[in-house]
């Protein structure tokens, strides 16, 4: 990583890497921490590097950032919005396939050079929250735990994961979407008064609380 300016803050990548590189979002130096914006010009030039996550703190990947990457087959961006790229930001990209986060492919299949990757897939990022229908018909707010690890937990930690109006029985799963759902989150339930039951299924090994115990005060649980 190299400083840009004092004022900014920013940081990019440095060369001389190879195998499967994550950037940071974030660095710490000399007890200050840095957010990394940047990727620079000829950041991995002829590395021999196979696969690149880009964190969603990267707002701009200079040309030739990975000039003569010709190993890289995998590149996992965070960025919902596809990044302003040029032809020679990825030179290899015929060979790859590109990452993007849920809701996003249409975006990077319309953007410019991004569209020219080998295959666009959607794929998990650590701490997103999205909501989807469960096989029973209802709404549920899920939260991804781990992507590498495909787990999840039911709710985003803070507010109702189902509409709180909800009356009827409701059966949290355990597999959603190729996410094993290991986690019910705290206030996951808060205040759904009309809950008449939960069914928590095997493989759900944490249920979370409210400060004021109502996370569960409406049953039966099974």
């Amino acid at each position: 990583y190299a400083e840009l300016d004092d004022a900014n803050d920013s940081y990019y990548p440095a060369p001389t890497y190879s195998g499967n590189i994550i950037i940071k979002s974030e660095i710490t130096y000399n007890g200050k921490n840095y957010p990394v914006t940047r990727i620079s010009y000829d950041a991995f030039l002829g590395s021999s590097i196979t696969s690149v996550t880009i964190p969603s703190s990267v707002t701009s990947i200079y040309p030739r950032a990975f000039n003569g990457c010709t190993s890289l087959t995998s590149v996992i961006v965070k960025q919902k919005a596809p990044i302003s790229i040029n032809s020679g930001t990825f030179p290899n990209r015929a060979n790859a396939i590109l990452y993007v986060p849920i809701g996003s492919k249409s975006a990077y299949e319309s953007a410019n050079y991004w569209k020219e990757f080998k295959e666009i897939l959607e794929a998990y990022v650590d701490g997103e929250i999205f909501t989807a229908t469960t096989a029973e018909g209802i709404e549920m707010t899920f939260k991804v735990l781990s992507a590498a690890n495909k787990t999840a937990q039911v709710g985003d930690g803070s507010n109702p994961a189902i509409d709180q109006s909800f009356d009827g029985d409701l059966v949290v799963p355990s597999q959603f979407n190729g996410l094993s759902v290991t986690d019910v989150g705290c206030n996951a339930f808060y205040n759904c008064q009309n809950l008449q039951s939960v069914t928590i299924q095997e493989g759900i090994v944490n249920l979370g609380t409210s400060g004021s115990g109502r996370h569960w005060s409406y049953g039966p649980f099974y």
